[in-house]
């Protein structure tokens, strides 16, 4: 997505005006800003855009302000590739809040409009700080002096207050917005050139300081901030900033300074600026739609609102005048790097010939290599005629994932395609007991491979890189560069012709090859399962594996089906013939001391991970260990990191991110919620544990967790207040800590707050039981209770089962009253679901015994109205109505109309089962006023208010409240809503004269019934299907019937049962002739 804006286009009619209009006094102006946070005013009122989509869809319309956006790129800006099936209708909706929002601001003409393929910004009376900077970029290329191009050119700058749009996260809008940074740095570029050309040097250091410091790879910027140093009469500063530029590129990028840098490194190091040089030649920076394109002088392509370059009448520049003694070379000519001359010479001072040998220099290829199959193709793109430049592959991948292995295979299998020769080394990158190798050691080696001789070899590492270069000009030879620690300590020794071909191992990925030679990334994980058992039978024999497959199966993963370990202990299974697969097995199975059995001689797998842990940062390191301290069965988010560090989500991103570059994390890619996720591999995250058990303070690491939890209980509690308000239902929860991280990010979090609920359900599931293992009784509990409506929502009744029971121990265990009192009510709102009606009715009795002792009236109330609800199912109407009688004067005592709402509902239920039909509406009406139920509330009560009706004969009233029930069920993603909605349509389709339609509604609810497990609502559908087949005579009636009665025998729904029984007898069977 790129900002748009046509050179002579509407906005410029909409720029601002004294008298609050703009030029044609016809359009209330508005002021959009981009170039920072984004915001929006008229008539210097700010205006209320909402949350983070409909600021991401202006944002998304403002960057192409005047034009038409299509939908898809607008539901691509808002959603990227994690789409919701409502996305169109949901643009329409956040359109209209945006049109409603300018209104309200006091713009009455219309600012988005509809088109036939999306939508368009109208640009009259509308004023954008990006085409204001593009307009005062215009002015300062039209200047005739450098003091007005200058002061125009400072105007743009000031208008950037920040990152731009930096509080949308969007794939799309994130791109456009790194296009205007880069516009604003070319600005800022332009700026020091027109400051510089008026001769205020000292007056650009600050600022340029300071962009140099955010933007330290960018080149153009320090090269001016030398130039101002140097001009303000600091030398020396000015090398130092020089040598900080290149010591920052070698490091990350691999690269020496390029040769604009190198140039006026050498000026500043022949002495002072010549005298009257206050200005310097600039070169034109113009935008370009494609960055690696080469700009065309001839157009001004659309795009960003940038600032086009200022022409200026330069005098020559240090760098042309400080070498007035020095030869010239010819323009473009190539020029050598300090002490090295263009042909190499060895150390005798004549030019050294390499006596060409064919070195055949790779080690044995590994033994019982399996898999692998699509990396080897990968490799094989590297011979592939007609590539342009030097083929370069980067293996990289955890320790002890076969990086050398495959190496060395596909070497070995292309050996003949290099007839000159292939070239090995290991550059002991990761090594306990050796040093990196030295580039320079390496080239000396390769040289005499090679056929250099010794006293010819040059003593400087450039030298010989540049005579490496020659020696293997034209040739085809092949070099693997194994167990890699940077870029920096590759290039070197990195021929120069596209004949030859390298493979590099490496933990890391080293980007810089990509960046600077378009390295192909060949990135290794783990081998699969059957591939893991096929290298055990491989090297232990297929007998011994194929008698105890399952021993062999839990065995690979015991070793991450990882190589190395798999390796190791296949190795230790060989030497030991006594020894099956089941006592390996038993041996690895505790992870106290698994690690330690997995060495064996060199081999060993703990020392290669505490190898990739020896270049984290501190914090880097504390994350590491502290994350393998939660259990995270589903690995973890950014926003765990940063709860158990107690640090912002960014940063905790950007340590997560580290450690996946030392490949001690797995990236597992986005979730539901769109949050990235990362896991560790098993023998990766017990090293972690063991360190973390000896380094730090002793209540560090549980001090942390704690902070996990609780932000997963504040970010679960904030996620149900957003879907179903504060107004939710529940049992008074415990003072236990909450954590957050700051509200933006919370707020990003939980856009979708379903979603980011069902990403983080087994991390809940896992959390409770820590929580309980660490006597975190009060967290344990509310844990629970903050997930309970999306267990029961979504049916997932076997994790409700599990948290409950377990969190009620802890709480038994720390004789914690209120937390018992609230899991005994989880448990039996858990049996009441599923219809387990007896059992159902001792835990609520006793949640209920604990309320009262604790004087919780609150919790009485809640508890009250379950018991009642068991009652009415087992056919007790007179006590189901008393119970829930009781809960409703206990909710009006404490203003919990919300869940008084859904207490009417029931004893509605009660009146409209002894047929008194017109009392039943009545409550129901009541309760439908309310004006703080829920939605979930709303859609019970509608759901009953329909069945009311149909049996009033009011079909068409029945219907339309059944329909709004069901919209509101499928808006919440309720599927027992759906279900029970679904049943109460089809009964009204039934009695309208509507068969076939009350067919569809009744089995498509018979289908969620079965898929959430709820056998009342299963067997009621079963039975109103009878009543549908047939006009509820025949043998399919009478099927249905049965089926009903049975399902209602089973639960104790003793009413329902004795009806569906009385159903099915009635049912004449079908005669057969």
């Amino acid at each position: 997505m790129r900002f748009r804006s046509d050179s002579e286009g509407p906005i410029a009619r909409g720029s601002r005006q004294s008298n609050g209009t703009t030029g044609d006094d016809m359009t209330t102006p508005m002021e959009f800003r981009i170039l920072g946070p984004l915001e929006a005013s008229c008539l210097g009122r700010p205006v209320k855009l909402g949350g983070p989509r409909p600021r991401s869809l202006l944002a998304a319309l403002l960057l192409d302000a005047g034009r038409i956006v299509p939908l898809d790129r607008l539901v691509s800006a808002v959603w990227g590739e994690h789409l919701p099936g409502s996305a169109r209708n949901q643009i329409a909706i956040h359109i209209h809040a945006l049109r409603k929002a300018v209104r309200a601001a006091g713009r009455e003409a219309e600012l988005i409009v509809t088109e036939q393929v999306g939508y368009r910004l109208l640009t009259d009376g509308v004023w954008l700080d990006a085409y204001e900077a593009r307009q005062q970029a215009g002015a300062a290329r039209r200047a005739e002096r450098p003091e007005e191009a200058s002061a125009a050119l400072a105007k743009a700058l000031d208008l950037w207050r920040g990152p731009v749009l930096s509080e949308i996260d969007s794939t799309e809008i994130a791109a456009a917005a790194r296009g205007l940074e880069n516009t604003r740095l070319d600005i800022a570029e332009e700026w020091a050139d027109a400051e510089l050309a008026c001769g205020r040097a000292r007056e650009v250091v600050g600022r340029l300081s300071v962009l140099v410091e955010e933007h330290p790879l960018r080149e153009g910027l320090r090269e001016r901030l030398m130039l101002a140093l140097w001009r303000s009469g600091r030398q020396a500063d000015a090398l130092e900033t020089y040598q900080q530029g290149r010591r920052r590129l070698l490091d990350e990028l691999g690269l020496e300074p390029g040769q604009a840098l190198r140039d006026l490194q050498q000026s500043i190091l022949a002495g002072p600026p010549a005298a009257g040089t206050t200005r310097r030649r600039t070169t034109a920076v113009r935008p370009r739609t494609n960055p690696t394109a080469p700009p065309n002088p001839t157009t001004t392509p659309p795009g960003p609102a940038v600032a086009p370059s200022i022409p200026t009448t330069t005098l020559p520049s240090p760098t042309t005048t400080a070498h007035a003694g020095a030869p010239a070379s010819r323009p473009g000519a190539p020029v050598p790097a300090p002490g090295c001359s263009t042909t190499p010479t060895g150390t005798s001072g004549r030019p050294a010939t390499a006596l060409m040998v064919r070195p055949a220099q790779l080690p044995p290829a590994v033994s019982a290599f399996v898999g692998r199959t699509s990396q080897l193709r990968m490799l094989d793109r590297l011979t592939r005629p007609g590539e342009d430049g030097l083929p370069v592959a980067v293996i990289s991948g955890a320790a002890g994932v076969g990086k050398t292995s495959l190496a060395l295979r596909w070497a070995h299998e292309a050996a003949d395609r290099f007839p000159d020769g292939q070239l090995y080394t290991n550059l002991h990158g990761y090594d306990r007991n050796r040093r990196s190798a030295e580039p320079s050691a390496v080239l000396e080696r390769f040289l005499r491979a090679l056929g250099v001789p010794g006293r010819d070899v040059p003593s400087t590492v450039e030298e010989r890189a540049a005579l490496f270069r020659s020696a293997v000009s034209g040739k085809r030879v092949l070099v693997v560069l194994d167990n890699a620690a940077s870029a920096a300590q590759v290039r070197p020794l990195l021929p120069g012709t596209p004949g030859c071909c390298v493979v590099v191992t490496s933990r890391r990925r080293l980007e810089g090859l990509t960046v600077s030679h378009g390295a192909l990334q060949v990135p290794l994980d783990v081998l699969t399962e059957k591939e893991s058992v096929e290298l055990l039978e491989r090297v232990v024999g297929t007998e011994r594996v194929s008698a105890e497959q399952g021993a062999a199966t839990r065995l690979v993963e015991l070793c991450d089906r990882s190589p190395l370990p798999l390796r190791i202990a296949a190795a230790k299974l060989t030497a030991r013939p006594r020894w099956s697969l089941t006592e390996m097995v038993e041996r690895l199975a505790c992870e106290h001391n698994r690690l330690d059995h997995l060495s064996r001689g060199d081999f060993e797998v703990r020392a290669g991970i505490e190898l990739s842990c020896r270049e984290l940062s501190a914090r880097a390191a504390l994350a590491f260990r502290w994350l393998a301290m939660v259990d995270a069965p589903c690995g973890f988010a950014p926003w765990l990191a940063a709860a158990l560090l107690d640090t912002s989500v960014q940063e905790a991103e950007q340590l997560l991110e580290q450690l996946v570059d030392a490949q001690l994390l797995q990236p597992l890619g986005s979730d539901g919620a769109g949050q990235p996720r990362y896991r560790f591999h098993d023998l990766i995250r017990l090293y972690a544990r063991e360190q973390a058990e000896v380094e730090g303070p002793r209540d560090a690491v549980p001090a942390a967790l704690c902070r996990v939890f609780s932000g997963l209980l504040g970010l679960a509690e904030q996620a149900r207040e957003i879907r179903y308000d504060t107004r939710y239902p529940r049992v008074p929860s415990s003072d236990a800590p909450r954590w957050l991280p700051d509200k933006a990010s919370w707020t990003a979090l939980l856009s979708d707050p379903l979603a980011w609920l069902e990403s983080e359900r087994l991390t809940l599931v896992a959390a409770v039981s820590q929580c309980a293992d660490m006597r975190l009784a009060d967290l344990s509990r509310d844990l629970v209770a903050s997930y309970v409506h999306l267990f029961e929502s979504r049916a997932y009744f076997a994790d409700w089962e599990a948290c409950a029971t377990r969190a009620l121990a802890a709480c038994r265990a720390a004789s914690h009253l209120p937390g018992q009192a609230a899991m005994l009510y989880s448990v039996g709102s858990l049996n009441l679901v599923l219809r387990r009606l007896p059992q159902a009715a001792g835990f609520l009795y006793q949640a209920l015994d604990l309320f009262e002792q604790l004087d919780d009236g609150p919790g009485q109330a809640i508890v009250l109205r379950h018991l009642g609800s068991v009652h009415l199912i087992q056919g007790d109407l007179g006590k189901g109505r008393a119970e829930i009688e009781r809960a409703m004067e206990l909710f009006e005592r404490f203003g919990d109309n919300a869940a008084l709402a859904h207490a009417l509902g029931f004893v509605s239920h009660v009146h409209m089962l002894e047929d008194r039909l017109e009392e039943a509406a009545r409550l129901l009406d009541r309760a439908l006023a309310l004006t703080e139920i829920l939605n979930v509330n709303k859609a019970q009560l509608l759901k009953r208010r329909a069945e009311v009706r149909r049996r009033q004969g009011l079909y068409a009233e029945a219907i339309r409240d059944g329909e709004q029930a069901l919209a509101i069920a499928i808006g919440l993603k309720d599927l027992v809503g759906q279900a029970y909605t679904l049943h109460a349509l089809g009964e009204a389709r039934l009695g309208c004269g509507e068969p076939a339609a009350a067919a569809e509604d009744l089995q498509r609810a018979l289908r969620f019934a079965r898929q959430v497990g709820d056998r009342m609502i299963e067997g009621r559908v079963l039975l109103a299907l009878g009543h549908v087949e047939g006009e509820g005579e025949g043998e399919e009636s009478r099927r249905y019937f049965r089926q009903a009665a049975a399902v209602f025998a089973d639960i104790g729904a003793t009413g329902w049962h004795e009806e569906a029984a009385k159903a099915a007898a009635k049912a004449p069977l079908a005669v057969t002739a």
